[in-house]
């Protein structure tokens, strides 16, 4: 199958300075914690309860591991996958609490001393899991983005053409784009867990919507590169400048 390179000019707007913290002192903090509460627990002869602290250890896991950027082309959209178990952040933190779980049900189970004081542990640690997994299925499954709508991975589907779009801080913190349809509940969508830049995917929503108003088609390799758009620097926020990307085309895309 043959590869062919064409340029796409679109509007790209700077609506953030936003970038995603590392954090790696606070990480650093937690796997200290946890290799302390590691031996300290076994030698109190807590060996099941040392699971708790193994835990804590693992909690900086999808924040210091490399996040993976995974785009789909699909005849009539793109799919933005998201991040796998081991960096995202909702699957991990349910893992991390049942993992704790398990060290306190597991030490009372073994006939721990004072085991009441310690089964009051397993009450925040089942909550926490439970409040994690929660979240994980709210934030569940890829993104799709055709030339006209934008779809959750729940299946929830928004019209571009008619949604008002605007940006809020919600999940991690990160600046997130809100669709509200002209009936029923927003979507809104956080670009941290498919590892997109936030500047990038909005102002590719916002040239969509420019874009069907003309009566332009979209294929799925030109929102591909709108969405990948390296951020160009020198812009303050607010200002916006014509970016020229390249498109890569393949039989499919034509």
């Amino acid at each position: 199958m043959g590869l062919t390179s064409e340029s796409l000019t679109y509007q790209w707007k700077r609506h953030t300075t936003y970038e995603v913290p590392r954090a790696l002192g606070h990480m650093l903090a937690l796997v200290l914690i946890g290799i302390v509460g590691i031996a300290v627990a076994i030698a109190l002869g807590g060996n099941v309860l040392a699971l708790v602290f193994v835990a804590t250890a693992l909690i900086p896991v999808p924040v210091v591991l490399r996040k993976r950027t995974k785009l789909r082309r699909a005849p009539q959209h793109l799919v933005l996958y998201r991040q796998p178990f081991y960096t995202n952040g909702w699957l991990w933190m349910t893992m991390v609490f049942a993992m704790m779980a398990v060290g306190v049900v597991g030490q009372v189970a073994v006939g721990a001393t004072q085991a009441w004081r310690i089964a009051l542990l397993a009450v925040p640690t089942l909550l926490g899991a439970a409040l994690t997994a929660v979240l994980a299925y709210k934030y569940r499954g890829p993104l799709t983005l055709t030339a006209t709508a934008v779809r959750s991975g729940s299946g929830r589907s928004v019209d571009i053409g008619t949604a008002r779009i605007d940006f809020v801080s919600v999940e991690q913190g990160a600046p997130s784009i809100k669709l509200t349809p002209a009936s029923g509940r927003p979507l809104v969508v956080s670009p941290v867990p498919y590892n997109v830049d936030f500047d990038s995917l909005l102002s590719t929503i916002e040239q969509l919507r420019t874009w069907n108003e003309q009566g332009r088609n979209t294929s799925p390799a030109e929102i591909e590169a709108m969405v990948s758009a390296t951020p160009p620097d020198g812009l303050e926020v607010g200002e916006s400048i014509a970016l020229t990307v390249s498109v890569v085309m393949d039989h499919e895309s034509h």
